[in-house]
C-alpha cells in the first residue's frame, strides 16, 4: 500500500511540479495557521475560565452576605439609603390624592380627549409602607390625542406605573368616529398621612 502511493505520488511530481509543491506550501501553513490559532484560543480560554472562576467567587461571597471588604458594605448601604430618600422624597402625602386626579384631567384637557369609567382601589403595602392605588379608567379621543395624553402622563413628575392598556369598546363605532377608545390601569403610590 505505500509502495502505491509512492507511484501516485512520484506521477503527480512529473506532470505538475509546480501545483504539487505549491500543495505541499498551503498544507504547511494550514498545519502551522492551526498550531498557531490553538495556542491562542488556548490563552484566550485559560484567561476566561480565570474570569469565570473570579466571577463565580464572588457571587459566592454575595450570596453569603458577605462583602468584599467593609468599605464596599457601606458604600451599599449609603447607596440604598440615597436611593430610598429619594424615592421617599417622589411619593406624595395621601392627602394629595384629590390634585393627583385633578392633574390626571388637566392632562386630558390639554391632550383634548375625554376621562370616562374612572375606578380605583386603594392598598397599603406594609413592605414599603405606602398607600398603592390602582386607578382603571378609559380615555376617548383620535389616536395623536390619545397618543399626546400618554406622553403627558409619561413626564408627570409623579410615580406612576402602567400595569395595562388595551382597546376598549365598538371596533366598528371607532372606525366610523375615527376615534379611539383606550382603557388605562395604572398604580400610583402615596405615603401614609402624618398623625
Amino acid at each position: 500500500m505505500m509502495l502505491g502511493d509512492l507511484k501516485w505520488g512520484s506521477a503527480l511530481w512529473r506532470q505538475a511540479p509546480r501545483r504539487t509543491v505549491l500543495l505541499l506550501i498551503l498544507i504547511g501553513l494550514s498545519c502551522v495557521l492551526f498550531v498557531w490559532r490553538s495556542a491562542v484560543y488556548q490563552t484566550q480560554v485559560v484567561a476566561l475560565q480565570e474570569q469565570l472562576h473570579h466571577a463565580q467567587l464572588q457571587s459566592r461571597q454575595h450570596k453569603s452576605g458577605l462583602p468584599e471588604d467593609p468599605q464596599s458594605h457601606s458604600k451599599i448601604v449609603t447607596q440604598i439609603n440615597s436611593n430610598k430618600a429619594h424615592i421617599d422624597s417622589l411619593v406624595p402625602p395621601l392627602a394629595t390624592f384629590s390634585e393627583f386626579l385633578a392633574d390626571l384631567y388637566a392632562c386630558a384637557t390639554d391632550a383634548g380627549v375625554e376621562i370616562t369609567q374612572v375606578s380605583y382601589q386603594p392598598d397599603f403595602d406594609e413592605s414599603i409602607n405606602y398607600w398603592r392605588y390602582h386607578l382603571s379608567f378609559a380615555v376617548t379621543s383620535n389616536y395623536s390625542k390619545v397618543k399626546k395624553f400618554l406622553f403627558l402622563l409619561e413626564q408627570s413628575p409623579r410615580l406612576l406605573r402602567l400595569e395595562g392598556m388595551s382597546l376598549a369598546g365598538n371596533q366598528q363605532a371607532r372606525r366610523s368616529a375615527k376615534k379611539v377608545s383606550v382603557k388605562l390601569e395604572i398604580t400610583t403610590f402615596f405615603k401614609q398621612d402624618a398623625s
